[in-house]
């Protein structure tokens, strides 16, 4: 919602790495769904973003899609500001096609160089399926640094036997070697299929884990050590929905600035751009919160009131949206939000701070359910409420703490609220979405 790329055809999975009071944010780049590379943009707030482009691409022996990847500095002391990066390709091998992992180091994070083919990371067939017509997978290791030095890694693969996800070991930063995978403990947490790795971080002796897969974008694991066993958190497993229909953000990932903790992740809207591909942005950033039980939990980031630029005004039932969208603020116990769309249908969301939030689309007489987010959240009653209108896409907070976020059809056109509201205000950042000409 914040940041498009608008020198590549299409984007996919984010990562950033904060150095030098600098955010660089990587970016999967290519066709959809035929990644052949990666991009970086800078910032110094982590608000507004340059891109610099693509500036990895792969080789002429993939045979699908390049993979993402992420960004550690090397754990040797006599290295300095040596950087290494990760990423895949499918490569033709006696077995079959296999996804392999490959590394790139850089000394400024902008300009990379790839490592030679010998140093590749192979899936391990002692507990992992690699060969693609198995579903066989092996791609983006993220890194966390171990007690006695060097780095564990986590990273998507097809365990065999279970769901589960891969585990490895560097004491140099670029030479891996795999370890038996962790178990998994969905604890009743509803997922569907593989899951892939975005990150983990570590707290108060706990190890986190952000997952994904198609029936839950982003949601949470916790271990008392690297090796496991993760179980899904039993408050506030889920950290986004995937409702009905495609996904409207997926793929979060932890970083760390300035002794805080983060997570990016990318936003999907419906609308195409000018190469007819989905416009994927930089979502707003969050805030990484644990409660006093060590549940983690997301909330909005200070510096994302930049956001908020001159206030609209409107009448007592409806308020026109400018093209690019608003920031919607309010205090209520409950109450609900009409945005009518271009295409004529509403989204209504229902408010229920005590129990959950629903977002249906109304259609003429018609009531379409699209997504419900039990949020067990606690605090002052009324509770405080924000909503991010951008064009398309819509992002949820409850007194600071984020809920989840939603694609509508077409573009929202007017706002119709119900309960206290006491601010809408015009978005202020201007990113550079290419839509097409009419």
């Amino acid at each position: 919602m914040i940041f498009t790329p608008n020198k590549v055809v299409a984007c996919w999975d984010t990562w950033i790495y904060f150095h030098n009071n600098t955010y660089y944010l990587y970016y999967l780049s290519g066709r959809m769904g035929e990644w052949d590379g990666f991009g970086v943009a800078v910032s110094n707030d982590g608000l507004h973003f340059k891109d610099i482009g693509q500036v990895m691409t792969t080789s002429d022996k993939n045979e699908g899609y390049f993979g993402t990847g992420s960004v550690w500095r090397s754990p040797l002391p006599g290295d300095g500001e040596l950087f290494y990066c990760n990423f895949s390709e499918w490569r033709k091998t006696k077995k079959g096609v296999e996804q392999q992992i490959f590394f790139a180091k850089s000394n400024d994070l902008l300009h990379w160089d790839k490592l030679g083919e010998d140093s590749y990371f192979e899936c391990d067939d002692r507990w992992y399926v690699a060969d693609e017509q198995n579903g066989g997978r092996w791609d983006c290791i993220f890194p966390i640094e171990r007690d006695q030095g060097g780095y564990y890694g986590y990273y998507t693969a097809k365990v065999k036997g279970r769901i589960g996800f891969g585990f490895a070991e560097t004491e140099d930063g670029y030479h891996w070697a795999s370890l038996e995978p962790p178990i998994l403990d969905l604890n009743g947490h509803d997922v569907t299929g593989e899951v892939e790795v975005g990150a983990i971080c570590k707290h108060q002796g706990k190890y986190f884990i952000l997952l994904s897969n198609q029936t839950s974008p982003g949601f949470v694991a916790v271990a008392d050590r690297p090796e496991g066993p993760f179980c899904v958190q039993k408050t506030n497993p889920a950290l986004m929905n995937a409702g009905r229909g495609m996904w409207s953000a997926y793929f979060m990932r932890f970083f760390s600035a300035s002794g805080e903790l983060f997570v990016n992740h990318h936003s999907i809207s419906k609308e195409k751009n000018a190469h007819n591909h989905e416009i994927i942005s930089l979502a707003p950033i969050k805030k990484v919160w644990f409660d006093p039980g060590n549940t983690m939990y997301l909330k909005w980031w200070k510096v994302n009131e930049g956001i908020k630029g001159e206030p609209i005004y409107g009448d007592a039932e409806r308020t026109e949206l400018p093209e690019e969208g608003c920031v919607l603020e309010g205090q209520l116990v409950d109450g609900s939000l009409d945005i009518q769309m271009l295409s004529g249908d509403c989204t209504h969301i229902k408010f229920d701070p005590h129990d959950d939030i629903q977002i249906t689309t109304r259609r003429g007489t018609e009531m379409i359910p699209e997504k419900r987010m039990p949020r067990p959240f606690w605090g002052k009653r009324p509770a405080d409420i924000r909503v991010l209108v951008r064009r398309c896409l819509i992002e949820i907070y409850v007194n600071d703490f984020f809920v989840d976020t939603w694609t509508m059809e077409t573009r929202g056109t007017c706002l119709k609220p119900e309960g206290n509201w006491k601010s809408v205000k015009k978005w202020k950042i201007s990113d550079t979405i290419s839509l097409p000409s009419t």
